[in-house]
């Protein structure tokens, strides 16, 4: 699990660059309540820019979110990086072989 750490008046964004086939991003509002943030279903390994600004998603100063990636034909590409004010602090970069998937556990920390 990745920790990116935040302080009030911060914008912590998440900007995904590929998501071939499918990536899904969900903030944990509680231990029963999830709430969904970002969904994309693309083919052919597209390259684009989605930028989400997550800040005023957040509802505690402890926020939990998972991101995860389906890929279903062929390899597949996952590219996002989360910022806080414009700095990297979170990085994801990989490919997904046929009928695989994977996810990935952001804890946010207000500080």
């Amino acid at each position: 699990m990745a920790t990116v750490k935040y302080k009030a008046g911060d914008r912590v964004t998440m900007t995904v660059t590929r998501a071939d086939n499918v990536l899904l991003g969900y903030l944990a509002e509680s231990t029963n309540v999830r709430r969904k943030i970002y969904e994309r279903m693309t083919d052919y390994d597209a390259r684009f820019q989605d930028e989400i600004d997550l800040t005023p998603s957040f509802r505690s100063g402890n926020q939990d979110m998972l991101v995860t990636a389906i890929n279903c034909s062929s390899a597949g590409h996952v590219e996002f990086l989360i910022e806080v004010n414009g700095k990297d602090q979170y990085r994801v970069s990989e490919t997904l072989g046929q009928n695989k998937s994977k996810s990935w556990h952001v804890n946010f920390q207000k500080s």
